[in-house]
């Protein structure tokens, strides 16, 4: 029982649901055809607010009467409407555009008399002083007289206006109202109308209109041949052609060609209908809805603005600015937004690389100091010993050397044996005694304070030369300069590694040494054609006479290279810049000492 009884009222809710949204016909009657953009637009939004009503089940049906082409009377059409629809009920008729507004007005078909009328697409002119009571909707104001004005405002300097149209319907009419519409105008502007003219004619005549002139286009649906176009063509075709910027005063003619007007909307005509519509098939009177005028808007296309470079602060406030690119910011606002973070993060970035870099060269800088500083504490050390071996241990040599001499001399000559076991021990200590002043020469050349460089270099040459029995070829380009001590001892610890690496490991038995003077730099070239080696396994097995050389001049700002391949020898390129000292004063024996030394030490 529960369930039938359920059952029941599910069916009643049905029933009272399908009565709720009973079924209701809505005929459009439009004047022109499919072809006519402002009717597909209108008819469009319309039938888009009528479908949003869910109470409601709708059910549109449209004609399209196509008069401006058939040329066929009201009456004929009202017959072809009737044979078509006989016994059909419609509870609201739309009459889109004149010639379906005065169908219904005078001759309606007869399944059509007393139903509710909404109009739209008519001009105000065309609307009589009173209407039936089941006559309403909105009218079409074309306001000529403000899209002139837009034009003035546009361009301060307009002279002339040619008026296009060609509307063989009610032309009195309109006519007559337009002599209204521009009537204030006259003394601003010279008004030309072209009305009686063919289309190849207006094309001809737009593209070579004079200075300060513009172009209202009003419609053209045919020629005084009779031949039939589309208005909105015709206009696209004058915009492209006319040498001066073409105004209209509808909305479907802005993206086409014309720079703008104040326009009917359409879409809002078309909205506004609908709302009416809606109401009377819910149950309200149309009666109590008064006609209403359309409202205008000023569109500009801003492509075509660009097109005559206007100036940009001649728009009007109002203005609806179509076809605009937002501004690159609107339109790439992302790219920035991102670009502006990655930037950040790089500069972030670098930034800190800069400060790492910074402590990085702090921290070489310290580095270098030290080093510095530990070469000067070994030199002053080598400093030291030097003078210790030469001044004490030297000298107490010395010392004992005189006394075996002595000691051999005073000796009988039968005491032989022992005479000559003191030779033995005192040329022994003799040579003990060249060696302690060779190695006291080798850990500080005193010879480099006095003498110079070069001095220094060809001595120690000279004496290695002796020692080792590798012949060693001293040449020098340019005078010596006055230069730091630090430069100078660099550059000769350099050369005396150099040399005793050759004598270590090259094999070589001859030896080229270059030293060569600029106006600030300094360079010395070692070069033998010894065994050589493989500069790739250098980083590998550099010792620590390499680094030593390295650090040494990189101390005083300077550089160190080296070539080699195995088999052919080696090349050592040291160069630092002069870092001027102040001259010292040589005495006038030691400079004598310098004099007459060759250029080359042989074994």
């Amino acid at each position: 029982m529960l369930r039938v009884t359920s059952s029941i009222a599910i069916l009643l809710l049905f029933v009272s649901a399908a009565m709720g949204a009973a079924r209701k016909n809505v005929l459009i009657l439009h004047e022109g055809s499919r072809l006519f953009p402002y009717q597909v637009l209108m008819s469009r939004e319309m039938q888009k607010d009528l479908a949003s009503n869910a109470s409601l089940d709708i059910e549109i049906f449209e004609e399209y009467l196509d008069n401006w082409r058939l040329d066929q009377d009201m009456p004929r059409s009202a017959n072809a409407l009737e044979t078509k629809y006989s016994g059909k009920k419609f509870d609201v008729v739309l009459a889109d555009g004149t010639g379906a507004f005065h169908l219904l007005l005078g001759h309606p078909p007869d399944f059509l008399r007393d139903t509710p009328v909404v109009f739209v697409s008519v001009p105000d002119f065309h609307l009589p002083a009173k209407l039936p009571a089941h006559i309403t909707g909105v009218t079409t104001h074309v306001d000529y007289a403000a899209t002139v004005q837009l034009a003035q405002a546009l361009q301060p300097d307009l002279q002339h206006l040619y008026y296009i149209d060609r509307e063989p319907l009610s032309q009195t009419l309109k006519n007559e109202m337009l002599q209204t519409e521009f009537h204030s105008l006259r003394n601003q502007l010279d008004i030309s109308f072209w009305e009686q003219d063919d289309l190849a004619t207006i094309l001809k005549k737009v593209s070579n209109l004079p200075p300060h002139s513009a172009v209202l286009f009003d419609s053209y649906y045919e020629d005084p041949s009779g031949r039939t176009y589309i208005p909105g063509d015709v206009g696209a075709l004058i915009a492209v052609s006319a040498n001066v910027p073409v105004y209209a005063p509808y909305q479907t003619m802005i993206g086409r060609g014309i720079i703008g007007g104040v326009v009917v909307n359409f879409e809002a005509i078309g909205r506004r209908a609908a709302r009416i519509i809606l109401a009377v098939l819910q149950g309200a009177k149309i009666s109590d809805f008064p006609v209403e005028k359309s409202r205008n808007e000023l569109m500009i296309d801003w492509r075509q603005f660009e097109r005559f470079e206007m100036s940009e602060r001649f728009i009007p406030p109002s203005s609806i600015v179509l076809y605009r690119n937002p501004p690159v910011w609107v339109r790439y606002g992302w790219y920035f937004i991102v670009g502006g973070l990655v930037i950040l993060f790089q500069l972030i970035l670098i930034f800190k690389l800069a400060i790492e870099g910074k402590k990085r060269k702090e921290s070489e800088k310290s580095a270098r100091e030290l080093a510095g500083r530990l070469i000067h504490a070994q030199e002053e050390e080598r400093r030291r010993i030097a003078g210790e071996l030469h001044d004490d241990v030297s000298q107490r040599l010395a010392l004992v050397c005189l006394q075996i001499d002595t000691m051999r001399g005073s000796l009988p000559m039968p005491q032989e044996h022992l005479i000559q076991e003191l030779s033995v021990l005192y040329d022994e200590t003799d040579l003990i005694s060249s060696d302690i002043h060779q190695f006291s020469r080798e850990l500080h050349p005193h010879i480099l304070e006095k003498l110079g460089l070069i001095s220094a270099l060809r001595r120690y040459c000279s004496e290695f030369s002796s020692h080792r029995r590798i012949a060693v070829n001293v040449n020098t380009d340019g005078e010596e300069p006055p230069m730091s001590p630090e430069t100078a001892l660099a550059l000769f610890r350099v050369g005396q590694e150099c040399l005793m690496n050759i004598a270590k490991h090259s094999g070589a038995v001859s030896c080229d040494v270059m030293l060569n003077y600029t106006s600030n730099r300094v360079t010395l070239e070692i070069e033998d054609q010894g065994n050589g080696f493989d500069p790739g396994e250098l980083k590998e097995k550099t010792g620590l006479g390499i680094e030593s050389m390295r650090e040494r001049l990189r101390s005083v700002g300077g550089t160190l290279r080296i070539d080699s391949t195995p088999s052919r020898g080696t090349k050592v390129r040291a160069e630092a810049p002069i870092t001027r000292a102040v001259p010292e004063s040589r005495p006038a024996e030691l400079d004598k000492t310098t004099e007459g030394q060759p250029n080359v030490s042989a074994a």
